[in-house]
């Protein structure tokens, strides 16, 4: 999974057509899965879709994934939604006529792993604070 440069002309197609799409939610089908956790979590469709708008538009940590079946994915992660914090994988198929462009939201779920960066801050916190534990620790010993 590569990180996108949103100046990249390789990109700028897709994320324009997302954008688009993701303004009509007639236009954007959620997978069974998809479907699945956006319900679990309490959420909507249109709150998806609002989180993926202002996701790409704040041009926030997005990927390219190609897929087993050779079409590219574009992953949102973290991509706020509500209070949650997603990973989201969507994707627009290819099709004869743009009148019949879909936006398929394939993943809408809470990450399974914390993104590089958040996990290396999060492990520096819990050493900084054991390290503090243990120097205030042999302080209190000696009184």
């Amino acid at each position: 999974m590569d990180a996108i440069d949103f100046s990249a002309a390789e990109h700028l197609a897709a994320i324009a057509k997302i954008l688009d799409l993701a303004r009509w939610p007639h236009h954007c089908f959620p997978t069974k899965r998809a479907m699945e956790d956006i319900v679990k979590l309490r959420l909507t469709k249109a709150a998806i879709l609002e989180g993926v708008r202002d996701h790409l538009q704040e041009k926030k940590p997005t990927y390219v994934l190609r897929q087993k079946s050779g079409m590219e994915a574009y992953v949102l992660l973290p991509c706020s939604v509500d209070v949650h914090e997603l990973y989201v994988k969507v994707q627009v198929p290819p099709c004869d006529k743009e009148c019949d462009e879909v936006l398929v939201i394939i993943s809408a779920h809470k990450p399974e792993h914390e993104p590089k960066g958040k996990s290396d801050a999060k492990e520096k916190k819990q050493r900084v604070s054991s390290l503090r534990r243990g120097q205030f620790g042999e302080r209190n010993r000696g009184i």
